[in-house]
């Protein structure tokens, strides 16, 4: 009764929906996650919502919530570990609300398209410039 597996939601309500969770999940197959962060994460910091992510520890995701202090990071293929950390979330809403408000204050200072495409215009300038 405390999980609802919904079908697809059209994008505008991406936002409505994340906001909906108590924690959103990145759960990654190992070996795939060190240099790729999934566009949900972001949404997800967004959202104001704690992050589970179950992702190789040294990953771009894993360096992301250590740094913004905004979730927890478990082993990939580790059901236990995952359970016990939401139901630590579940056990400290004090706690899960001020990692949800890390996230968002993270993605309010660091985020967005426009920083993103500074971002990418950055490196490419440096790749260009660089023989």
């Amino acid at each position: 009764p405390n999980v609802r597996i919904l079908g697809f939601q059209p994008a505008g309500r991406v936002a409505e929906v994340l906001a909906a969770a108590d924690v959103s999940l990145v759960p990654l197959q190992a070996g795939l996650t060190r240099y790729s962060v999934p566009s949900k994460v972001y949404s997800i910091l967004a959202s104001g919502r704690a992050v589970g992510a179950a992702v190789d520890a040294g990953s771009e995701v894993a360096r992301l919530i250590e740094e913004a202090d905004c979730g927890f990071r478990i082993d990939p293929g580790n059901p236990e570990a995952l359970a016990r950390e939401i139901l630590r979330l579940a056990r400290d809403p004090e706690r899960s609300a001020c990692l949800g408000a890390n996230g968002r204050r993270w993605a309010e200072e660091r985020g967005g398209l426009d920083r993103a495409a500074q971002s990418y215009e950055a490196v490419l300038t440096q790749a260009a410039e660089w023989r």
